[in-house]
């Protein structure tokens, strides 16, 4: 079948070259644009989805094998430890730029359309050529209109402050929960991690390290790049001939690492289900997207004030095996 995949972005790169190597006649619109403040977290299934792709992604960026989630100025944190609950890993962190690179130099056989698709008529006409399916793959909210597929926006307030650092915790992850909004420290190997935090008002190095607290010592912040918190999803992912996949989908809280982790399920769903009746992949995606939209919204919600009780939390998970066991699962696996 010919697919045109519309938008070069990590979700579109993707797309492309899982739909090529089932068979598929792809052509890709668009062309990628660099993020270097940028990394994208994989859980342990999406990393060996893509390496079956792209072996070389299995050998970017660096591993998780411990996450430290603790709170600001309070008692109570936890550790989980990969090893302990008999994973080699809890997945990578790689630079989008790195991933983006590895996808498109992987996309042998299929067409490249170095153009933006401004129309997308039912039909389906893109830029007047005519498509048998079409993957969306781009947020652009013109194309969902002309589509016909309507989006839920809730308001979230604040901005998210994102940027690549010399310091590495190697190996561990950290989540901190801090009075303006939760902060993630990613290792990325080579003496570096990635950082996101919701967080208003200029970051410097020094604010940086006084919210992360003892354990991690920054020494250089080489890229930033902030932007508001505009949370968003799709109320159908697929028309006839058409599905939805990515940013046009959803735009998840970065709080839980699981935006691009649920891009790869949904592409899996979809070429499980086939292309040529959506209903299944529509019901199947939009349940999953719904779950993890309000859990990363509530998480957010939850961690940002300092409420009684969180430190207790922590904690008591510290000391729960089986639910450690059940939390990593979820956000391991997404079930």
């Amino acid at each position: 079948m010919q697919v045109d995949v519309v938008g070069a972005g990590l979700a579109g790169l993707l797309a492309a070259r899982a739909l090529s190597v089932q068979g598929h006649s792809v052509r890709l619109w668009g062309s990628a644009e660099p993020a270097p403040a940028r990394a994208v977290a994989l859980s342990g299934p999406s990393v060996d989805y893509l390496a079956g792709l792209c072996p070389e992604v299995g050998q970017l960026g660096a591993p998780i094998e411990t996450i430290h989630v603790s709170r600001q100025h309070r008692f109570g944190h936890v550790q989980l430890h990969a090893q302990a609950m008999d994973q080699p890993n809890f997945g990578r962190v790689i630079p989008n730029d790195d991933l983006c690179l590895a996808l498109d130099d992987a996309l042998s056989g299929v067409e490249r359309i170095d153009e933006q698709v401004e129309d997308l008529q039912p039909g389906w006409q893109l830029n007047d050529r005519s498509s048998e399916f079409v993957v969306l793959a781009s947020g652009a909210p013109n194309l969902l209109r002309q589509a016909g597929i309507h989006w839920q926006s809730p308001t979230m307030s604040g901005e998210l402050w994102v940027a690549i650092a010399k310091g590495a915790p190697v190996g561990t992850a950290y989540e901190r929960f801090t009075d303006s909004g939760p902060l993630a420290i990613l290792p990325m190997g080579q003496g570096r991690v990635s950082l996101v935090w919701q967080v208003e008002g200029p970051v410097t190095l020094d604010r940086v390290n006084r919210a992360i607290g003892h354990r991690v010592r920054l020494t250089d912040l080489q890229a930033e790049q902030r932007f508001p918190i505009r949370l968003h999803r799709a109320d159908s992912l697929a028309r006839p001939g058409l599905a939805v996949i990515g940013n046009a989908s959803q735009f998840l809280h970065p709080v839980a690492g699981q935006g691009f982790n649920l891009i790869v399920r949904q592409l899996r769903c979809l070429l499980d289900q086939g292309l040529d009746d959506l209903s299944a992949f529509n019901r199947q995606a939009l349940a999953d997207q719904a779950t993890w939209f309000q859990t990363t919204r509530t998480l957010a919600q939850i961690f940002q004030p300092a409420l009684p009780g969180q430190g207790l939390a922590l904690s008591a998970l510290a000391v729960a095996g089986p639910a450690q066991r059940l939390f990593v699962k979820r956000f391991m696996e997404g079930a």
